[in-house]
């Protein structure tokens, strides 16, 4: 059954993209964080920590995968919003204008392309913050970042 007041949108479509967000931003995050951290001249390593050499230490090793996911948070909620504003788009697109969805030349250009480039503008103030945080030194939360964004 639909959600009420959505345009026919089905809880399992809002599903698919959390679970997808979260599977993404898990893989995703500690290599997006080593990426940031690389491009601005700092190093991934947690503080006190000797390289590889030092991920022999179980205590060691799980500290660093622990500090390899700063700024999850942040790329969860960037990838949530993407996920389900393009799933959502794709979803209404399909029931309300099959006729250019299922086109043979212009439908997936139509799919991939503009509902893509829409929901991208839900998730790039989160992007921003993902890059904020990763790009710190110090310890920021999401939701301070997202105000300081908007503000």
């Amino acid at each position: 059954t639909a959600i009420p007041f959505t345009g026919g949108i089905r809880p399992s479509v809002l599903f698919g993209a959390f679970s997808g967000a979260l599977a993404r931003a898990s893989i995703e995050s500690p290599l997006d964080y080593v990426k940031v951290r690389s491009q601005t001249g700092q190093s991934f390593w947690v503080s006190g920590s000797t390289g590889y050499k030092s991920l022999l230490s179980p205590e060691t090793a799980f500290r660093q995968i622990v500090h390899c996911y700063t700024g999850f948070g942040a790329t969860f909620l960037r990838t949530w919003g993407l996920f389900t504003a393009f799933f959502c788009l794709v979803d209404l697109s399909v029931r309300h204008i099959n006729h250019v969805i299922s086109a043979p030349v212009y439908g997936p250009f139509f799919k991939g392309s503009v509902c893509a480039t829409a929901a991208w503008g839900f998730a790039f103030p989160f992007e921003v913050a993902k890059s904020k945080i990763q790009g710190t030194q110090a310890a920021t939360s999401t939701r301070a970042v997202m105000v300081d964004i908007v503000a």
